[in-house]
């Protein structure tokens, strides 16, 4: 998250404009009382990390009303995933409905 602090305090010049930034965990970063956020600006912080999502929500703790959440999605390994398990559990029925002895697949090979 220290890349994406650094890219936000760059993009909205943070110490200059006031805000401030808060890492509250390894995923999250928050942005409260910055007064005013352009699409423009958002949108060059997302180019730059891709698996960035921002939000905004209302608080009472930020001068400016709301606060922005910027969130760096998990990736997750594509063998943990329900899709793959279908897949292999598809291939596993067929080589096992292919080797049954009724149906012959084997002797109509050779």
């Amino acid at each position: 998250m220290e890349a994406v602090k650094n890219t936000v305090c760059i993009v909205l010049n943070i110490p200059q404009s006031g805000g401030r930034l808060l890492i509250r965990d390894e995923h999250t970063l928050l942005l409260m009382d910055y007064d005013y956020l352009p699409h423009a600006a958002v949108q060059h912080i997302v180019d730059q990390h891709p698996k960035l999502t921002v939000e905004t929500h209302q608080s009472d703790h930020s001068s400016s009303g709301y606060v922005v959440i910027f969130t760096r999605r998990v990736s997750s390994n594509v063998f943990k995933t329900s899709m793959c398990m279908q897949i292999f559990l598809t291939l596993v029925l067929v080589l096992v409905a292919a080797t049954l002895p009724m149906f012959d697949c084997w002797r109509l090979a050779a």
